[in-house]
Order: C-alpha cells, then sequence, then structure tokens
C-alpha cells in the first residue's frame, strides 16, 4: 500500500514536474520553428534568384555596362533614357536593382541616339518610337526642310547685317552732326549761365557719347520721339520717384545749384516743360550734362522736354527705382 502510493506520488510528481515545464518547452519549439521558417524562405529565395540568374544568361541579357560599351556611350546616358522613359532596362533585378538590357534593344539606342542628335525633342522621340521606319524617315525629312529654311533665313540675314549696320552707323553718324552743328550756334550764357571752356568740355563730351555709341553698336541709347509725352506719365509712373522739382522760373542757372547731384550708377529722367523759345536739342543736351559728373561712366540721364501749356517753365527730377 505505501509502494503504490509512493508510485503514485511520483507520478504524479512527475506529472506536476511536466505541467510546469510545459511552457518554456512550448516557447522553445515556437522559436525554432521561426528560425526554420525564415532559414526555408530564404533557401527558396535563394532558389528563386539563383533561376532568375540562369534565366538571365539563358536569354542573353546584358549588364548596364556591357550594353553601354556595344551602344558606344556611358552608363549614365542610359539612366538618363531610363529616367525620361525613353529606353527602360529589360529586366531589373529585384535584390540588386541592376539593369540588364538585351541585344535587340541597342536598336532602339540608335534610334533615339540619331534623333536627338537630328534636333528632336523628348516628347518627339517617344512618339516617333512607336513608329515604324517609314514614318520616321518622312520626320527626318520634315526636320531637313524646317532647318534648310531656318539656314536661308540666316543667310538673308548675314547677307543684310553689313548693309543694315552701315546704314545705322550713318544714321547716327547725321544725328551726331546735326546736333553738334546744333550746339555750336547755340550760346549758353544766359540760360545756364556757363564759361566757353565749360562749353567746349560738354561738346567734346557729347562727341564722344556718340563715337562711344559707333564702337560699341548700342544705337539703343540713342532716342527720340516726335510724340508728345505728358507730365501724369512720369508723375504717375510707379517706376519713379520725384526728387525735385521748380515751377515759373526764367532761366536754369536760377535754380541749378539746388537740383540733386545724380549718384554713380543710378538712372535718372528729366522732363521740363518749356516756353516755346527755348525747345531744341542743344537745350537738352546741355542740360543733361551739366547734371552728370564729369567722371561718371556708371548710370544714366535721360530728359524729355515738352512745350509748355501755360507759357511758364517747369522743371522735375526723377530716380528710377530698381
Amino acid at each position: 500500500m505505501v509502494c503504490i502510493l509512493s508510485y503514485q506520488k511520483l507520478a504524479s510528481d512527475r506529472k506536476t514536474v511536466y505541467q510546469q515545464a510545459e511552457i518554456p518547452v512550448l516557447g522553445i519549439f515556437y522559436i525554432r520553428y521561426n528560425i526554420f521558417k525564415r532559414i526555408f524562405k530564404f533557401t527558396i529565395d535563394l532558389i528563386v534568384y539563383y533561376n532568375d540568374t540562369f534565366q538571365l544568361e539563358r536569354r542573353e541579357l546584358m549588364t548596364i555596362k556591357e550594353f553601354a560599351r556595344i551602344c558606344g556611350c556611358n552608363t549614365q546616358t542610359l539612366r538618363y533614357y531610363d529616367a525620361q522613359g525613353l529606353l527602360k532596362p529589360k529586366k531589373v533585378d529585384r535584390y540588386s536593382r541592376y539593369r540588364y538590357y538585351d541585344k535587340k534593344q541597342a536598336l532602339e539606342f540608335v534610334k533615339i541616339k540619331n534623333l536627338q542628335e537630328a534636333g528632336f525633342s523628348l516628347e518627339e522621340i517617344k512618339k516617333l518610337l512607336e513608329q515604324d521606319d517609314d514614318l520616321i524617315y518622312e520626320a527626318f525629312d520634315e526636320k531637313i526642310k524646317e532647318q534648310e529654311d531656318r539656314l536661308e533665313r540666316i543667310r538673308t540675314i548675314q547677307k543684310s547685317y553689313s548693309r543694315e549696320l552701315k546704314e545705322m552707323k550713318n544714321k547716327i553718324e547725321q544725328v551726331k552732326e546735326q546736333l553738334i552743328d546744333e550746339m555750336e550756334d547755340y550760346d549758353p550764357a544766359e540760360e545756364f549761365g556757363i564759361t566757353k571752356n565749360k562749353y567746349q568740355s560738354i561738346l567734346a563730351r557729347v562727341n564722344d557719347f556718340f563715337d562711344d555709341i559707333m564702337d560699341s553698336g548700342d544705337e539703343n541709347r540713342i532716342v527720340t520721339s516726335g510724340e508728345k509725352v505728358s507730365r501724369e506719365s512720369f508723375l504717375e509712373n510707379p517706376k519713379l520717384q520725384k526728387l525735385y522739382e521748380k515751377h515759373n522760373w526764367i532761366n536754369v542757372k536760377d535754380f541749378i545749384s539746388e537740383i540733386p547731384e545724380p549718384e554713380e550708377g543710378k538712372d535718372y529722367s528729366l522732363y521740363l516743360e518749356v516756353t516755346k523759345e527755348k525747345i531744341s536739342r542743344a537745350f537738352a543736351s546741355t542740360m543733361v550734362n551739366l547734371l552728370l559728373k564729369d567722371d561718371q561712366n556708371k548710370g544714366s540721364i535721360g530728359c524729355t522736354v515738352e512745350e509748355s501749356n501755360d507759357n511758364n517753365n517747369h522743371f522735375w527730377l526723377f530716380e528710377s527705382k530698381n
């Protein structure tokens, strides 16, 4: 009776031990199962990978470097064509992301390269790649005609270039002679109160101004217009800032010392409404050159002179806003 009880107790104790060990045993089994599962999946993926590599070799695909060598280009060009949707790789490895190309794609590369060198845009090339060779040849013919027309226009411009340049220089020379003649006949003493020597320096400066235009070919620096310009076009111009104004004056010498001195490198505009007898190119040119510094090389002063409506003289100085 004692033995049986002892055996039963022992058996009961073993059962208890197994029950107590059940949880960690199952945990170890679960961990081992997950490890096996991952190893199995990796093995399958590896098999698939090597199978893909085998298929790759069997299809005779080339790496991007090999394909670039055949096409005579660099790999950056192929990557650019890929990004633009012109020439996609035949295969992109899902692990290494390497690009692989088929030999037949070299023909597509030749089309793209020639179309691009012929001046076709990327969008035009994309459309032409979908067409047969006959339509591509027609596109080349159209491009050749387009370039021939452009070349003919350039030849026409070339022929007229020397003639028009000579004509423009003659016009500038005529304007210069007319202005210099007018200024030599003009007496600035009463209006501006300057000496003959000062006026001679202004004449020399005007001569240099026109010579510089002739050398640079920048005839846009000479602006003449027969259209009347109103004071509102200056006063209401948001690009101009009024710096000074003077009204009902007799001669410029009466207020010229009050005018703010122009700063180097800035652009200014003068607007004057004067009596009819004052209006002349000599008057405007003398006005501008008196305000410019002797050593000023940057910036500009434009001058507009109109006949006054009230028989009085008016003066405005504006600075161009940047």
